[in-house]
């Protein structure tokens, strides 16, 4: 499904250029099989991946008022879900939408340890299992819809994704100011029904947006410059490969039959055969790749020659990236292998290099 799936068509009024945007979704990141999850039994020896019933949803959205009165008007399970928000805990249940509550923060409650997407205790009140996972699907928030936890671009493409996502929080809370500015609010300690009925009320108003709503928004400085930001980055998506090319990898995780590497984006670890650091080691920043890689299928025997397209791949996911010389390469040259138990040491890619040889 697009991201844009369920934005009222006020949004794109006032946002006129999210008609434009791509992509819209993200292959790789799948909500129904979640991309990044592994057995529950694994889960110590690898810190950045989620627990299978668990997922990313262990996050409290940020639902403006108009969106609140989307879901309880279009009843069934996200009117129940809103409901049961509502009821359950008045901290973060304002005039200008549903927001998390103290005591659900996950840095005051697990501080020492990697808890999203891992911790039950964190699953976002609107979360209902099965392949969905969300009872408000429709209606989430701007940081529920653009997450992914791997993506076809790499770095270039979470920011995007991130600029993407300040583009629809900033036009939805502007939406919901106006709301606020020309309806008559209850006080935020009303009883549970009038804040109900203040919901649906800004549900109404933001379809029936004039000329001039659209225009103030439109003609907002921040929201200007914010979408001039997802251009850049939507320019900067798929630059071309540069001929000298260096390692970029936090981690590396061995497999009997393969190796699990993880560049910048923590979350987006890449499957690849051991027989890589016979390429990746032999980057020095001097040799184009392509020489680099010619010589390392030499060496690695029977096993299948590393392609052309898997090193481009490499390179948007954040593997590898682009150096001037040998003396931007000595960071790029370090690593940290997870060992079976769990364990954490530093490594080379000389050290790999040379356990691999």
């Amino acid at each position: 499904m697009s991201v844009f799936d369920g934005l009222p068509q006020a949004m794109f009024d006032v946002i006129p250029e999210l008609k434009t945007f791509a992509p819209t979704r993200e292959p790789r990141s799948t909500c129904s099989h979640c991309a990044n999850a592994c057995a529950p039994e694994d889960l110590p020896k690898k810190p950045y991946r989620f627990h299978p019933d668990i997922r990313c949803c262990t996050y409290h959205p940020a639902l403006p008022n108009w969106a609140v009165g989307r879901a309880i008007r279009g009843g069934g399970l996200a009117e129940q879900k809103i409901r049961e928000r509502i009821a359950h805990h008045r901290t973060g249940v304002k005039v200008y939408g549903l927001s998390a509550y103290k005591e659900w923060s996950p840095r005051k409650r697990f501080p020492d340890e990697m808890a999203f997407g891992r911790r039950e205790e964190l699953l976002c009140p609107y979360y209902v299992g099965g392949e969905q996972a969300c009872g408000i699907y429709l209606y989430r928030d701007a940081s529920c819809r653009t997450f992914h936890c791997k993506t076809d671009d790499g770095p270039r493409g979470q920011e995007y994704w991130l600029n993407l996502r300040s583009v629809i929080r900033a036009g939805g809370l502007l939406m919901a100011h106006r709301c606020v500015e020309e309806l008559t609010a209850p006080e935020e300690d009303a009883p549970v029904e009038a804040m109900i009925d203040w919901y649906l009320r800004c549900a109404e108003r933001i379809e029936h947006m004039t000329e001039e709503d659209r225009e103030s928004i439109r003609d907002n400085e921040e929201m200007r410059s914010l979408v001039e930001e997802v251009v850049k980055s939507q320019t900067a998506l798929k630059p071309p490969l540069p001929e000298r090319l260096g390692a970029s990898i936090k981690h590396v995780d061995f497999t009997p039959d393969f190796i699990e590497l993880t560049g910048e984006e923590l979350f987006d670890t890449i499957r690849a055969p051991t027989s890589i650091f016979q390429f990746i080691g032999r980057l020095d920043g001097n040799k184009p790749w392509k020489e680099v890689l010619a010589f390392a299928n030499t060496l690695i025997g029977d096993a299948e020659p590393i392609s052309e397209a898997f090193v481009e791949n490499l390179y948007r996911w954040g593997i590898l990236r682009a150096i001037s010389g040998p003396e931007s390469l000595a960071v790029s040259r370090r690593a940290r292998i997870r060992n079976p138990d769990g364990s954490v040491q530093p490594v080379t890619l000389e050290q790999l290099l040379s356990e691999e040889e």
